[in-house]
Order: C-alpha cells, then structure tokens, then sequence
C-alpha cells in the first residue's frame, strides 16, 4: 500500500481523500479486507485506541489479515474537513 506507514503502527497514513482512494483501490486489488481507523492526535478516544485496543496482541493477530488504513484528521485542514464531510 502507497500510503505513508504511521511510525508507531502497522496503519498506512493518509491525509487526502486521493490518497485514501488509491490505499482503498489497492487494498481491493489485493483482496483484503480494510479497517478504516479516523484519528486525530487530539483526540482522546483515539489515542486510547491505539494505546489499549490497537497496541493488544490478541487484536493485532486478528487485524493481521486486514489493509490498515489511518485517515489523520490531527491537522485540522481544508483537506481533513473535506474527509469528515464525506464520511460524516
């Protein structure tokens, strides 16, 4: 997958809704199932996410089969407003 790998897990990182269309097309060409995490940094739910679901062995084994995809939303740009619009 094209997208940016997050340095503290196995999601691909996308900050444009081009971005996550190609990570979406290629996860599909490869034929794996996608887990769409929306993140922001300030975000505390997020971040308890990623520190206590996530980061859980037992999780990770089972997420092992999906395309991790992470739309960071942590700037709060034109770009990360046009995401939230479309996916609500």
């Amino acid at each position: 997958i094209s997208a940016d790998a997050d340095a503290n897990s196995d999601f691909a990182v996308v900050r444009s809704m081009a971005s996550l269309q190609t990570t979406l097309a290629e996860a599909k060409a490869a034929g794996k199932p996608v887990l769409v995490d929306f993140y922001a940094d300030w975000c505390t739910a997020c971040v308890e996410m990623d520190t206590k679901v996530f980061a859980n062995q037992k999780v990770q084994a089972i997420l092992n089969s999906f395309a991790l995809v992470r739309v960071d939303l942590s700037n709060n740009t034109a770009e990360d407003q046009a995401l939230l619009k479309e996916y609500n």
